[in-house]
């Protein structure tokens, strides 16, 4: 099962509305904290943002994809075409570029490289109902260096990459395997982007990679969502579970452990804490096994592991109807924020408005809430990741609906939340 792209929804939601591009900040709605600018770009049709970076000039860079050829976005195309474009601290756009070829390609992840440029990885379509992942390099004013693809995996999806251990970068998501399902996926790449070693985890039937992150002491974590009772996958609590494997960095297994209760549960972020301990995200329709609260239909969901997967605590967020978590990072207290999108309006979810929107939650060390904020617009507004920025806020991505039908790529700068 694949969670379609976030939204935001908030507490106390009122409607603002948004100039792409604009350079003056919205009126604040209700419980709207810390928030410094919000703006979209884009054209006149579908401009989607789904990764971000902070330069080391504190400039932004955004990577996504679009189908416009006017306002924010230039050239022509036959589909959607991978969008990268950097914008000042301000959110003012300083360069915006597309790249790609006759048909759809899709940008999932991106990443600073040390030479001053940008790696990017997501999938492009090639031909009945199959894609290949897709890694592209540029330089700092996004200029064309190199690109590699992975057809000789079948139909395959990249979703995220990091710069490896050793060197080099480790690429993570999901291939279609001889067993007509799909298994996670993680590659090893040189800086060149050559392959040095490609392995697939799980059993089966469907296991996604989402995300990955470095582990204390060497080797990864990888998290996303498993349907597997079998191979890699060492049991199941439902229908679908929530996934975390551990490699080594040659990518043989340590471990592999599934976490979740009788409904589906899914994890699609990681990031490492302190203490070499974990916080993973994503959402649960469970309310036993590892999930000791639901709040109705999908809950926003938030675990601590130990660097052995052990459980620490399982947390969930929302109200009784859908609420998705879509990224999650370290605060500089200690505990954590973690940004998603919901149509509740109880709960946890203080809001009026029933289109789906984003939120963020800020919690201690323990999972106990302590802010809860919103962001968002008219019509429905999707969260797809956060980052730390260096003046302790944060910055959120996805995108923004446009009067009711196509969307433009949305950012919203957040001071510090303590």
């Amino acid at each position: 099962m694949r969670l379609p792209l976030p939204l935001f929804a908030g507490i106390a939601f009122i409607a603002i509305s948004c100039n792409k591009n604009s350079q003056s900040t919205p009126t604040p709605i209700p419980n709207n904290k810390a928030m410094v600018w919000i703006k979209n770009y884009g054209g006149s049709f579908n401009d989607f943002a789904y990764s971000v970076v902070q330069t080391p000039d504190n400039n932004y860079v955004m990577a996504g994809s679009t189908r416009s050829v006017d306002g924010d976005i230039g050239g022509s195309r036959a589909g959607y075409d991978a969008w990268i474009a950097k914008f000042d601290g301000n959110g003012a756009k300083i360069w915006s570029k597309t790249y790609g070829g006759n048909n759809d390609d899709y940008i999932r992840s991106i990443i600073n490289t040390t030479d001053g440029g940008f790696l990017v990885a997501g999938y492009s379509f090639l031909a009945n109902n199959t894609n290949t992942s897709w890694v592209l390099k540029i330089d700092a004013n996004g200029n064309f260096q190199w690109q590699k693809d992975f057809t000789g995996n079948g139909d395959s999806k990249a979703n995220a990459i990091i710069a490896a251990n050793d060197g080099g970068y480790i690429l993570a998501g999901y291939s279609y395997n001889s067993a007509s399902s799909y298994n996670g996926w993680v590659a090893k790449l040189d800086a060149s982007g050559n392959t040095v070693w490609s392995k697939t985890y799980g059993g089966s039937a469907e296991d996604y990679a989402q995300s990955v992150v470095k582990a204390g002491g060497g080797g990864y974590l990888v998290v996303g969502e498993s349907k597997s009772l079998d191979g890699d996958i060492p049991r199941g609590n439902g229908n679908m579970d929530g996934w975390v494997l551990k490699i080594d960095d040659a990518g043989n297994k340590v471990w592999s452990k599934i976490y979740g209760g009788t409904s589906d549960d899914s994890f699609n972020s990681i990031v490492k804490t302190a203490e070499d301990g974990f916080l993973v995200a994503g959402y649960t329709n469970s309310s036993n096994g590892d999930i000791t609260r639901n709040n109705g239909h999908n809950d926003e969901w938030v675990m601590k592991l130990d660097a052995a997967g052990n459980k620490a605590w399982s947390k969930t967020y929302g109200g009784a109807n859908d609420d998705y978590a879509t990224g999650i990072v370290n605060s500089t207290d200690g505990g954590f924020v973690v940004v998603g999108y919901t149509n509740s309006t109880n709960g946890d979810v203080t809001r009026s408005a029933g289109d789906f929107g984003g939120w963020l939650v800020k919690a201690d060390a323990s999972g106990t809430k302590k802010v809860v904020s919103t962001y968002g617009g008219e019509y429905d507004d999707f969260t797809s990741g956060l980052i730390n920025t260096t003046d302790n806020g944060y910055l959120i991505s996805g995108y923004t609906t446009i009067n009711n039908t196509n969307h433009d790529a949305w950012l919203v700068k957040v001071g510090d939340l303590q």
